[in-house]
């Protein structure tokens, strides 16, 4: 299970359609995706008040920054799998 799309379209576009951490715009060419502030294997929901729009390489710092914390289980792999697959470089300007 995952965030309703209607959810999805109506959060997105009152945060922009931009990550909420470094401000990278989908309008300009990146990929952003929902991220679940409180993960499901910690009790976190699929409620969109638990979401938040991050472009991809936030999203893995974000799942880094859990799993340090303890939570979540091997999840930034998952998160860098998919960077790589797409064929996304890492950005290191903008952090």
């Amino acid at each position: 299970m995952s965030f309703k799309n209607r959810d999805r379209l109506i959060y997105g576009n009152r945060k922009g359609w931009k990550c909420e951490l470094c401000g990278r715009k989908r309008s300009d060419g990146y990929r952003l995706e929902f991220h679940h502030r409180l993960p499901r294997s910690a009790g976190g929901s699929d409620e969109i008040e638990n979401a938040e729009l991050l472009c991809i390489e936030c999203h893995y710092l974000r799942h880094l920054e859990l799993e340090e914390q303890g939570i979540g289980h091997n999840s930034a792999n998952t998160v860098l799998a998919r960077l790589i697959s797409i064929g996304l470089r890492w950005d290191k300007s903008k952090k």
